[in-house]
Protein backbone atom coordinates (compact mmCIF):
# COMPACT_ATOMS: atom_id res chain seq x y z
CA UNK A 1 0.00 0.00 0.00
CA UNK A 2 2.94 2.53 1.14
CA UNK A 3 4.25 2.09 -2.94
CA UNK A 4 1.07 2.82 -4.11
CA UNK A 5 0.51 6.11 -2.43
CA UNK A 6 3.11 7.97 -4.02
CA UNK A 7 2.40 6.34 -7.55
CA UNK A 8 -1.10 7.96 -7.24
CA UNK A 9 0.39 11.22 -6.15
CA UNK A 10 2.60 11.50 -9.21
CA UNK A 11 -0.16 10.37 -11.58
CA UNK A 12 -3.22 13.31 -9.98
CA UNK A 13 -0.02 15.57 -9.42
CA UNK A 14 -1.48 15.99 -5.97
CA UNK A 15 1.95 17.78 -4.62
CA UNK A 16 3.32 20.54 -3.09
CA UNK A 17 5.33 22.51 -5.87
CA UNK A 18 6.69 25.65 -3.65
CA UNK A 19 6.65 25.93 0.63
CA UNK A 20 8.11 29.89 0.71
CA UNK A 21 8.90 31.00 4.23
CA UNK A 22 8.44 34.78 3.85
CA UNK A 23 10.44 37.58 6.02
CA UNK A 24 7.39 38.55 8.36
CA UNK A 25 6.86 35.21 9.39
CA UNK A 26 4.44 32.71 7.56
CA UNK A 27 4.51 30.55 4.70
CA UNK A 28 3.08 30.63 1.00
CA UNK A 29 2.05 27.13 -0.08
CA UNK A 30 1.93 26.14 -4.01
CA UNK A 31 -0.50 22.93 -4.21
CA UNK A 32 -1.26 22.24 -7.58
CA UNK A 33 -2.96 24.78 -9.11
CA UNK A 34 -3.85 26.73 -5.34
CA UNK A 35 -1.80 28.92 -3.28
CA UNK A 36 -2.01 29.27 0.33
CA UNK A 37 -0.62 31.39 2.64
CA UNK A 38 -0.41 29.56 6.46
CA UNK A 39 1.18 31.41 9.41
CA UNK A 40 0.58 28.35 12.28
CA UNK A 41 -2.84 30.41 13.21
CA UNK A 42 -4.94 30.28 10.08
CA UNK A 43 -4.73 29.24 6.48
CA UNK A 44 -6.04 31.63 3.55
CA UNK A 45 -6.70 30.64 0.14
CA UNK A 46 -5.02 33.51 -2.05
CA UNK A 47 -7.38 34.23 -5.51
CA UNK A 48 -5.94 33.28 -8.59
CA UNK A 49 -7.91 34.57 -11.92
CA UNK A 50 -6.61 32.20 -13.93
CA UNK A 51 -5.41 28.34 -13.61
CA UNK A 52 -1.36 27.61 -13.93
CA UNK A 53 1.13 25.86 -11.39
CA UNK A 54 4.11 28.00 -10.34
CA UNK A 55 7.48 26.02 -11.77
CA UNK A 56 9.06 23.75 -8.68
CA UNK A 57 12.14 26.04 -7.75
CA UNK A 58 10.74 29.11 -9.78
CA UNK A 59 9.50 31.40 -7.09
CA UNK A 60 11.31 34.41 -6.75
CA UNK A 61 11.04 36.00 -2.79
CA UNK A 62 12.33 39.16 -1.79
CA UNK A 63 11.52 39.58 2.21
CA UNK A 64 7.60 39.26 2.36
CA UNK A 65 7.02 39.48 -1.81
CA UNK A 66 7.21 36.66 -3.95
CA UNK A 67 7.26 36.80 -7.90
CA UNK A 68 5.97 33.84 -10.29
CA UNK A 69 4.78 33.23 -13.37
CA UNK A 70 2.29 31.36 -15.47
CA UNK A 71 3.51 27.74 -15.80
CA UNK A 72 0.98 26.13 -18.18
CA UNK A 73 0.16 24.52 -21.58
CA UNK A 74 -0.95 27.35 -23.21
CA UNK A 75 -1.34 25.55 -26.20
CA UNK A 76 -2.82 28.37 -28.21
CA UNK A 77 -0.03 31.36 -27.40
CA UNK A 78 -2.11 33.59 -25.40
CA UNK A 79 -0.47 36.25 -22.66
CA UNK A 80 1.23 35.29 -20.44
CA UNK A 81 1.27 36.70 -16.66
CA UNK A 82 4.09 37.25 -14.02
CA UNK A 83 3.11 38.31 -10.88
CA UNK A 84 3.57 40.26 -8.13
CA UNK A 85 2.20 38.98 -4.14
CA UNK A 86 2.73 40.51 -1.40
CA UNK A 87 0.04 40.92 2.03
CA UNK A 88 -1.68 38.39 0.29
CA UNK A 89 -2.58 40.05 -2.71
CA UNK A 90 -1.75 39.28 -6.04
CA UNK A 91 -1.18 41.68 -9.22
CA UNK A 92 0.31 41.76 -12.34
CA UNK A 93 3.50 43.17 -12.04
CA UNK A 94 4.25 42.09 -16.55
CA UNK A 95 2.18 40.39 -19.56
CA UNK A 96 4.25 39.10 -22.34
CA UNK A 97 1.98 39.89 -25.28
CA UNK A 98 0.16 37.00 -27.00
CA UNK A 99 2.20 34.65 -29.22
CA UNK A 100 5.23 35.88 -27.17
CA UNK A 101 6.29 33.08 -25.28
CA UNK A 102 4.57 29.68 -24.07
CA UNK A 103 5.00 29.94 -20.55
CA UNK A 104 7.20 31.08 -17.49
CA UNK A 105 9.77 28.69 -16.52
CA UNK A 106 10.92 30.58 -13.35
CA UNK A 107 11.42 33.38 -11.99
CA UNK A 108 14.97 34.50 -9.66
CA UNK A 109 16.40 37.03 -7.87
CA UNK A 110 19.94 38.27 -8.33
CA UNK A 111 21.35 39.72 -5.33
CA UNK A 112 24.61 40.94 -7.35
CA UNK A 113 22.26 43.88 -9.25
CA UNK A 114 18.73 43.54 -7.51
CA UNK A 115 17.00 42.37 -10.35
CA UNK A 116 14.67 39.66 -11.56
CA UNK A 117 15.64 36.89 -14.34
CA UNK A 118 12.37 35.56 -16.03
CA UNK A 119 13.38 32.50 -17.89
CA UNK A 120 10.77 31.51 -20.04
CA UNK A 121 10.37 28.72 -23.01
CA UNK A 122 9.73 26.69 -25.09
CA UNK A 123 10.26 27.03 -29.10
CA UNK A 124 12.54 29.65 -30.97
CA UNK A 125 12.06 33.15 -29.61
CA UNK A 126 9.89 31.96 -26.97
CA UNK A 127 13.09 30.80 -24.94
CA UNK A 128 14.83 33.59 -23.75
CA UNK A 129 16.10 34.63 -20.05
CA UNK A 130 15.09 38.49 -19.37
CA UNK A 131 16.23 41.03 -17.10
CA UNK A 132 13.82 42.93 -15.21
CA UNK A 133 14.70 45.80 -12.22
CA UNK A 134 12.17 45.59 -9.16
CA UNK A 135 11.13 49.37 -9.97
CA UNK A 136 9.26 49.97 -13.53
CA UNK A 137 9.55 46.28 -14.57
CA UNK A 138 11.26 47.45 -17.88
CA UNK A 139 11.85 44.31 -19.85
CA UNK A 140 15.74 43.56 -21.34
CA UNK A 141 16.34 40.46 -23.27
CA UNK A 142 19.71 39.16 -22.43
CA UNK A 143 19.37 35.85 -24.55
CA UNK A 144 16.63 34.27 -27.11
CA UNK A 145 16.17 32.54 -29.73
CA UNK A 146 16.77 28.74 -29.81
CA UNK A 147 17.29 25.73 -27.71
CA UNK A 148 20.79 27.20 -26.73
CA UNK A 149 18.87 29.86 -24.31
CA UNK A 150 15.97 27.40 -22.97
CA UNK A 151 16.18 27.06 -19.56
CA UNK A 152 14.21 26.67 -16.15
CA UNK A 153 17.53 26.90 -12.99
CA UNK A 154 19.79 29.40 -13.12
CA UNK A 155 23.06 31.16 -10.92
CA UNK A 156 24.03 33.84 -10.24
CA UNK A 157 27.82 35.21 -9.44
CA UNK A 158 29.73 38.36 -9.69
CA UNK A 159 30.65 38.56 -13.27
CA UNK A 160 27.96 36.69 -14.45
CA UNK A 161 25.31 33.45 -14.39
CA UNK A 162 25.36 30.20 -14.63
CA UNK A 163 22.69 27.65 -15.88
CA UNK A 164 21.45 24.43 -17.53
CA UNK A 165 19.61 24.44 -20.18
CA UNK A 166 16.01 22.66 -21.04
CA UNK A 167 17.02 21.17 -24.74
CA UNK A 168 14.49 18.52 -26.27
CA UNK A 169 16.03 18.43 -29.86
CA UNK A 170 19.72 19.34 -29.03
CA UNK A 171 22.62 17.81 -25.95
CA UNK A 172 21.83 19.77 -23.32
CA UNK A 173 24.56 21.72 -22.00
CA UNK A 174 25.57 23.62 -18.47
CA UNK A 175 26.51 27.67 -19.45
CA UNK A 176 28.47 30.54 -18.40
CA UNK A 177 27.29 33.86 -19.08
CA UNK A 178 29.39 36.98 -18.73
CA UNK A 179 27.98 40.51 -17.77
CA UNK A 180 30.65 42.48 -19.25
CA UNK A 181 31.08 40.32 -23.12
CA UNK A 182 27.59 39.13 -23.16
CA UNK A 183 28.93 35.92 -24.92
CA UNK A 184 27.94 32.26 -23.78
CA UNK A 185 30.39 29.52 -23.06
CA UNK A 186 30.10 26.15 -22.35
CA UNK A 187 31.22 24.62 -19.38
CA UNK A 188 30.06 20.68 -19.36
CA UNK A 189 27.58 18.97 -21.86
CA UNK A 190 24.89 17.64 -20.32
CA UNK A 191 22.62 14.05 -21.22
CA UNK A 192 19.08 15.34 -19.85
CA UNK A 193 17.69 18.79 -19.16
CA UNK A 194 18.30 20.83 -15.69
CA UNK A 195 15.09 21.74 -13.94
CA UNK A 196 16.11 22.36 -10.01
CA UNK A 197 19.59 23.66 -8.53
CA UNK A 198 19.98 24.55 -4.82
CA UNK A 199 22.75 27.35 -4.21
CA UNK A 200 25.39 26.62 -1.03
CA UNK A 201 28.12 29.04 0.48
CA UNK A 202 30.71 28.14 -2.68
CA UNK A 203 28.87 26.60 -5.25
CA UNK A 204 25.39 25.31 -6.27
CA UNK A 205 24.27 21.80 -6.51
CA UNK A 206 22.24 20.99 -9.87
CA UNK A 207 21.04 17.86 -11.30
CA UNK A 208 19.65 16.58 -14.81
CA UNK A 209 15.83 15.08 -15.51
CA UNK A 210 15.35 12.04 -17.24
CA UNK A 211 12.60 13.04 -19.40
CA UNK A 212 12.65 10.79 -22.47
CA UNK A 213 13.20 13.48 -24.96
CA UNK A 214 14.92 13.33 -28.50
CA UNK A 215 18.08 14.52 -27.49
CA UNK A 216 18.19 12.06 -24.25
CA UNK A 217 20.75 9.25 -24.86
CA UNK A 218 20.60 7.68 -21.22
CA UNK A 219 18.10 6.81 -18.32
CA UNK A 220 20.27 8.40 -15.49
CA UNK A 221 19.67 11.09 -13.44
CA UNK A 222 22.96 12.88 -12.31
CA UNK A 223 23.55 15.20 -9.39
CA UNK A 224 26.53 17.61 -9.66
CA UNK A 225 27.84 20.19 -7.85
CA UNK A 226 29.41 23.35 -9.33
CA UNK A 227 32.29 25.73 -7.77
CA UNK A 228 31.73 29.37 -7.99
CA UNK A 229 35.39 30.17 -7.62
CA UNK A 230 37.00 27.61 -10.16
CA UNK A 231 33.79 27.03 -12.33
CA UNK A 232 34.70 23.59 -12.47
CA UNK A 233 31.63 20.77 -12.20
CA UNK A 234 31.88 17.54 -10.43
CA UNK A 235 29.60 14.82 -10.74
CA UNK A 236 28.58 13.01 -7.07
CA UNK A 237 26.14 10.75 -7.86
CA UNK A 238 23.62 9.27 -10.07
CA UNK A 239 20.30 6.96 -10.48
CA UNK A 240 18.49 5.04 -13.00
CA UNK A 241 15.10 6.06 -14.45
CA UNK A 242 12.28 4.08 -13.00
CA UNK A 243 10.09 1.38 -15.80
CA UNK A 244 6.88 3.71 -14.86
CA UNK A 245 5.86 5.64 -18.17
CA UNK A 246 6.66 9.31 -17.94
CA UNK A 247 3.70 10.95 -19.45
CA UNK A 248 1.56 9.41 -16.72
CA UNK A 249 3.88 9.43 -13.88
CA UNK A 250 5.74 11.88 -14.37
CA UNK A 251 9.53 12.61 -15.30
CA UNK A 252 12.55 11.29 -12.83
CA UNK A 253 14.17 13.93 -10.88
CA UNK A 254 15.57 15.09 -7.90
CA UNK A 255 14.42 17.91 -5.50
CA UNK A 256 16.16 20.63 -3.38
CA UNK A 257 14.43 22.12 -0.64
CA UNK A 258 13.60 25.91 -1.29
CA UNK A 259 16.54 27.32 0.95
CA UNK A 260 18.24 30.97 -0.34
CA UNK A 261 21.58 29.04 0.60
CA UNK A 262 22.57 26.01 1.61
CA UNK A 263 25.66 25.75 4.34
CA UNK A 264 26.68 22.32 6.33
CA UNK A 265 24.28 19.99 5.56
CA UNK A 266 21.11 19.19 3.31
CA UNK A 267 18.36 16.99 2.74
CA UNK A 268 17.27 16.20 -1.15
CA UNK A 269 14.59 13.81 -2.63
CA UNK A 270 13.21 12.10 -5.22
CA UNK A 271 10.72 11.04 -7.79
CA UNK A 272 10.46 8.33 -10.14
CA UNK A 273 14.50 7.03 -9.47
CA UNK A 274 15.82 3.23 -8.47
CA UNK A 275 16.91 3.20 -5.65
CA UNK A 276 15.97 6.92 -4.68
CA UNK A 277 12.62 6.12 -2.75
CA UNK A 278 13.22 8.78 0.64
CA UNK A 279 15.58 11.18 1.53
CA UNK A 280 19.59 11.46 1.00
CA UNK A 281 21.52 13.62 3.36
CA UNK A 282 24.11 15.40 1.83
CA UNK A 283 27.89 17.30 3.13
CA UNK A 284 27.98 20.67 1.28
CA UNK A 285 31.34 22.42 0.29
CA UNK A 286 32.93 19.30 0.90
Amino acid sequence: MCSIVPLVARLLRFQFYNVIKIESGGYYIFFGHRIFFYNFKQLEEIKVERQFRAFRGGVACIGDTLYFGEYFDNASRGEVNCYRLVDRQLSVFYQFPQGSIRHVHSINFNEFDQCLYVLTGDHGNEAKIVRFNTQGFEPEVLLEGNEDYRAIAIHFLETGFVYGTDAQFQTNTFNYYDYQTSEVSVLKELDGPVFYCQPTNKGLLFSTVYEGAPAQQGRLVELFYFDNKTKSIQSVKNWAKDRFNTRYFQFGYIKFPNYSKLESKTFVSASGLVGFSSLLELNIDE
